[in-house]
Formats: C-alpha cells, structure tokens, sequence
C-alpha cells in the first residue's frame, strides 16, 4: 500500500510540474480563455492547436516576427494575425499522412513543397504540404521563430529536419516545440481511429478503460492485444489500431533519451528542455520497460517542450 501511495504522489508531482509551467506561461499568452474556446469552437480546432502554443509566450513572443511553422496547417488568420500579431506565417504540412479529407482543416491553396519560390514563401500567409527535411533552398535564413506544436514524433529523419529548421532562421532566430506523445511513453503508441469522413476520431492512446494496456507498444504481444480488442471493436478498428501500435510510420518511434541526445547534438544555442504530460509508472514497470527496451532507462514522460535559438551572427 505504501508503494502505491509513493507512486501516486510522484505522479501527481509531475503533473503539477507541467501544470505550473502552463500557468506561468498563461500571463503572458495572448489568448485569455473566453477568446481560447470561442476561437476554437469558431474553427473546430483541437484544444492543443492553441493551448500548446502557450508555453512559446513564457520565452518570448511572435508579435512583428516572420514565422515559420512545421506540422499545423489549420490555425486561422484571426488567431495568427490579430491575437498572435504575426507579420507572416509559412506553414509545412505533411498532409498525405491523412487518410481522412477532413482530418487536416487547412482552408485556401495548399502548394506542393516542390513548388515553393523566393514569391510564394513571401505572402503573408502560405500552406505548403511536404516534409519539413525536403524544404528548399529559398527557405534559408527567412524566418525569426520555427514553431511546431505535435509534429516531431512524426518526423522520420528528426536529426536531418533540425538542420534544415536551424538554416531557415535568421541569425538570433528561435526555434520551439511541443510535441506529445513520446515512444517511450505510456501513450506513445499514439493510437487513433478515423471512423469515416466527417465522424469522430477516437483516440486510444494506451487508455486502460479502452481496452489498450499502458505501454502496450511494448508489454503486449501483437496476437494478444488482437485477441482482447475484437471482442470489444469492429474488426477493421482492430486491424488499425495494432497497425499504429506495432508497425505504422505515423510515428518516428523514438525514445525519450534519443530526443534528448538529438536535440543536445544540434548547432542551437541555450536549448532549454522542459518535461510535460507524465505516465503513471510503478517501479515494477520500469522495471519490465528497461528490461525490454534496453539500453532506453527513461520511460516517465509523455511529451517535451524544447525552446533554442540560433547564435547572433551565424549564417
């Protein structure tokens, strides 16, 4: 009984970890809740498409700035322009991973990466849909701040797209992310259905009560976790889900220690590294984790918020 009390107060203290962070943050965010949920409400944002900007206004600011954003594509002007206050916004996204027309909002002209020009990437606002390690040349040195809000567990080629982020800034520019969930996480298997266009998403996500174990990606036999779910989903749920559990490159399947080594390997200067969204873990599970994810020890944590800027007088 004493173990479990231990491990449910760790866990809380990391909640109040990420909590505290957020509410720090809050004071400085340009969007105070009533606007948050109209805004989202307005334009049938997910929650995280503005609260996870959030934790960018406790660094700094995107106020007269020249912003370039990897992952997104479906934040609207108001938010971008008026309550951001943004000079302009280049978005890339990756938007053949969605299966489902409707899963991507993006509204106006989408231009194929290969088609980006010195012209197109000048316009207040322009979406592109490629791979952020594909991006052109004309993209060097162009943009105060890089943001990403949920799009480095999809990067294949994580290493490769920081490089090319460093090179499309502008000397002294900045460089943030928040990103959930990490591989190694309790959700890290980042399981979501698409029940058919214009119908919901439902989103598994290693969630006990929907019949996905914690750390399933890991602890659970793909032949197992098929028995288990079809008598609880239709078949082709099923199908899905183990997919995305053991073998889709929706994800980039890396651990919480490969993305400290990546990002501390990267020419950015003062990277700041901030823990947020933590799994409930016992000792007995990290115990059985390291076991099988050796020579991975970092199992904790579900997501990162990573702030870094670019050295003033760099190329």
């Amino acid at each position: 009984m004493l173990q479990v009390i231990q491990n449910h107060l760790l866990f809380f203290f990391r909640q109040i970890q990420s909590f505290w962070f957020f509410a720090r943050a809050a004071f400085a965010f340009p969007v105070w809740l009533p606007e948050f949920l109209r805004i989202t409400w307005k334009y049938n944002l997910y929650y995280y498409n503005i609260f996870l900007f959030m934790p960018f206004f406790f660094f700094s600011t995107l106020k007269g700035k020249r912003i370039l954003e990897v992952g997104g594509s479906d934040l609207p002007e108001e938010l971008l322009f008026k309550k951001f206050k943004a000079t302009s916004w280049t978005c890339l996204d990756y938007l053949d991973w969605w299966t489902d027309p409707d899963s991507s909002q993006t509204k106006g002209a989408v231009y194929p990466l290969k088609e980006a020009s010195p012209e197109l990437i000048a316009q207040k606002h322009v979406v592109f849909n490629g791979m952020i390690e594909n991006l052109p040349d004309c993209f060097a040195g162009q943009y105060d701040s890089v943001v990403s809000i949920c799009a480095m567990e999809h990067i294949p080629d994580l290493p490769k797209a920081l490089e090319v982020i460093y090179n499309a800034l502008k000397p002294g520019g900045e460089f943030y992310t928040c990103f959930a969930p990490v591989y190694s996480g309790d959700k890290g298997n980042h399981i979501f259905v698409e029940t058919g266009p214009k119908q919901k998403k439902v989103v598994f996500n290693g969630i006990p009560r929907n019949g996905i174990p914690r750390w399933a990606h890991f602890l659970v036999q793909e032949k197992d976790l098929r028995e288990k779910l079809l008598k609880l989903y239709p078949e082709e749920w099923v199908n899905t889900i183990c997919d995305q559990c053991y073998h889709s490159d929706f994800i980039n399947r890396k651990f919480y220690d490969e993305y400290i080594q990546i990002f501390k390997e990267t020419p950015f200067e003062n990277v700041k590294i901030l823990n947020w969204f933590p799994s409930y873990i016992t000792p007995s599970d990290k115990k059985r984790l390291r076991e099988v994810c050796a020579p991975f020890k970092s199992f904790e944590w579900n997501g990162l918020i990573i702030y870094a800027k670019k050295a003033k007088g760099t190329k």
